[in-house]
């Protein structure tokens, strides 16, 4: 059975989907079979997937559906069986589709602008989720937090350690690993396959591999949530 990873945000939008499919690149360049279902009424990583294939540069090892529902989405998840890994890019807490994902996911991967907005909006949804599991019976999914999007020159200010603080004296898992600002993520998402088929080989590609893989590596050994 495949291991089913959600990632969802507060408001969703460009930061989710290119964690979704930076993920899906990663696990695609270990060799396993991955899956990125959508089910975002944006569309947006499917729309990457398109841009991907009219560019020519079909992204290895990975396939990307579309799911407009529930039950849409528990048929693609038991019919895709065979894959290694299924990725669900959701729509943000408020999606009907998030707490039956948190029956049968593995990990739930939850990404976080340096913004306390963000950072109260997730450990609402975690407070949310751990009642929602008990009352229903149902284990508490793993997962993580990762900061997101984030500026390497505003790590030591005020606004980064307010964010981190809130989110770990909330009791809230983070990841060691933060997801940066970079520009190999922007040319990935602009529809040219995975960061291993960016064509120049330099170091920012290079970091930019680095920075997801350790990415990788850290939610893959998520403590419980």
């Amino acid at each position: 059975m495949a291991a089913i990873v959600t990632v969802g945000s507060s408001k969703g939008g460009s930061g989710k989907t290119t964690m979704s499919v930076l993920i899906a690149g990663e696990l695609a360049n270990q060799g396993h079979k991955v899956l990125l279902v959508d089910t975002d009424i944006q569309k947006s990583s499917l729309k990457w997937y398109n841009r991907c294939i009219v560019n020519d540069a079909k992204p290895n090892g990975v396939d990307v559906i579309g799911a407009k529902n529930s039950l849409e989405l528990s048929n693609i998840i038991e019919e895709n069986s065979d894959k290694d890994v299924i990725i669900v890019d959701t729509a943000g807490f408020a999606s009907e589709i998030i707490f039956q994902l948190a029956r049968v996911s593995d990990l739930f991967i939850l990404p976080c602008k340096i913004s306390s907005l963000d950072a109260v909006e997730i450990l609402d949804f975690v407070s949310s989720m751990r009642s929602e599991s008990k009352s229903k019976g149902f284990d508490f999914p793993k997962y993580k937090v990762v900061l997101n999007e984030y500026d390497p020159i505003v790590k030591g200010a005020k606004s980064f350690e307010n964010v981190h603080r809130l989110l770990t004296t909330g009791g809230v898992v983070v990841s060691d690993i933060l997801l940066q600002k970079r520009e190999r993520f922007k040319q990935v998402t602009e529809g040219i396959g995975s960061l291993y088929q960016i064509k120049t080989k330099d170091k920012a590609t290079e970091n930019a591999q680095t920075n997801v893989h350790n990415l990788v590596y850290d939610l893959f050994n998520a403590n419980e949530g």
